[in-house]
């Protein structure tokens, strides 16, 4: 309509433009979204192949070099006669971490552990007779050694291996001094493997498990083999005599190091804090509630049990001179204990030893610290070398006629919490 020169439209031409503009648009988004759709989804199909592709490649290269390691360890056990061995079981123990285990089971025979065997490998009825013996002898391996590269370079599995990469010789906590590795218990030897003597406690054959106590394996060490121990075939024999029973009334002819000797006499006196007590008891109590942290695996409800195993391992914890030093220079340190921080205070004090005797056979002239506490071994507490590492057991050469200081350390656990790293 023309209406005086200008145009006009009616309303409904103008809502029917309007409506065809924006079908219009509607329809140019969709085919560019349809597009852009069609663009991704071929993207994220190329990606698909190409993690296809690498999966495929990385599968083949793992097969590749299993494969390699295979023909090495057999070409390695047909030159060197060497052997591979798999572990048939595992340990589950109320020690967590390698500090504060003892140093041997049977010094700490309130400890506990259970042995579980792999159900994949290991027959139910592979535990038929065991639950008559007494003890076990268990073999494993220090699966947390930290060499484990010298390790492979003494196996030669590195090619920048050079030869032997064990040192000949190690220097035990309570020697001044360097003796061989063989006449050592060091856990860093060239074959990291292990021995040590538990008591039965159960045999549970349908879920194949060991209850364990007088342990010193640390949890999840893997272990390879269990024999019963039989005093008849493992305790020396006198010639023509009974068998042994180690209180020296019979000439067996054991001989064992002087300083080995001194080391096993070695105890630290353990006291408790009151608190110390009374957050024990709420930790291993049956009431705790679901907000109070995971229960004790072990001492769940046996309170009187885990006092005993904290005390026994506290008072024959074996540290190295630098790791003593620490000890009694820091204000406190922590035992992990079935689930348990347990911190407490090492305090070292002297002790004058009585007066020698004038025989020769008891003089210190010219002896050593483990000497010294060979005399006064029956003074509480059990003297030990200094943590200091200082000849305190040495005398003048015979010219000072009094006896010297023994240090004596005392360890007092000081609180008990739920180990928060478990919750």
């Amino acid at each position: 309509m023309v209406d005086g020169g200008r145009h006009s439209t009616t309303p409904a031409a103008t809502t029917l433009i309007g409506g065809c503009a924006t079908a219009c648009v509607l329809v140019c988004c969709a085919v560019v979204a349809g597009a852009s759709r069609r663009r991704r989804l071929a993207e994220l199909e190329k990606e698909i192949q190409r993690q296809v592709e690498l999966r495929n490649a990385e599968h083949a290269g793992r097969m590749k070099a299993e494969k390699e390691l295979r023909a090495f360890f057999t070409s390695r056990m047909v030159a060197d006669g060497g052997l591979l061995f798999a572990p048939i079981a595992t340990v589950h123990s109320c020690f967590t971490e390698c500090v504060g285990t003892p140093r041997q089971g049977q010094f700490a025979p309130s400890t506990r552990a259970s042995l579980v065997f792999d159900k994949g490998s290991v027959s139910p009825v592979s535990l038929d007779g065991v639950e008559e013996f007494s003890h076990v002898w268990v073999f494993w391996a220090f699966h947390l050694n930290t060499n484990q590269k010298d390790a492979r370079a003494h196996a030669g599995m590195r090619p920048d291996s050079r030869g032997h990469t064990f040192p000949a010789k190690v220097s035990p906590p309570f020697l001044k001094r360097r003796v061989g590795v063989f006449s050592t218990r060091t856990p860093h030897r060239p074959n990291p493997l292990g021995v040590s003597l538990c008591k039965v406690e159960e045999v549970n054959a349908a879920e194949r498990s060991i209850k364990l106590s007088g342990v010193d394996l640390v949890d999840g060490t893997p272990v390879f083999d269990i024999k019963p121990y039989v005093p008849d075939y493992d305790r020396p024999r006198a010639r023509d005599g009974p068998v042994s029973g180690g209180t020296g009334d019979v000439d067996d002819g054991v001989r064992v190091a002087a300083w080995v000797e001194a080391s096993v006499k070695h105890r630290r006196t353990v006291e408790w804090a009151p608190d110390a007590e009374v957050q024990l008891e709420e930790a291993c109590s049956d009431r705790r509630r679901k907000g109070d942290g995971p229960r004790m695996r072990f001492f769940s409800g046996d309170r009187e049990g885990a006092k005993m195993a904290i005390t026994e391992s506290l008072s024959v914890d074996v540290r190295s001179i630098r790791k003593t030093r620490e000890a009694v220079a820091a204000p406190s340190c922590v035992l992990l204990f079935d689930g348990l921080r347990v911190e407490f205070a090492t305090t070292v004090s002297l002790s004058i030893a009585p007066a020698a005797s004038s025989s020769p056979s008891s003089s210190l002239s010219g002896g050593s610290a483990a000497a010294a506490t060979s005399a006064v071994g029956g003074l509480e507490g059990d003297p030990c070398v200094s943590p200091r590492g200082d000849d305190r057991g040495v005398t003048d050469g015979g010219r000072n006629s009094s006896p010297p200081p023994v240090s004596v350390e005392t360890i007092r656990v000081l609180s008990v919490e739920v180990d928060g790293s478990r919750c």
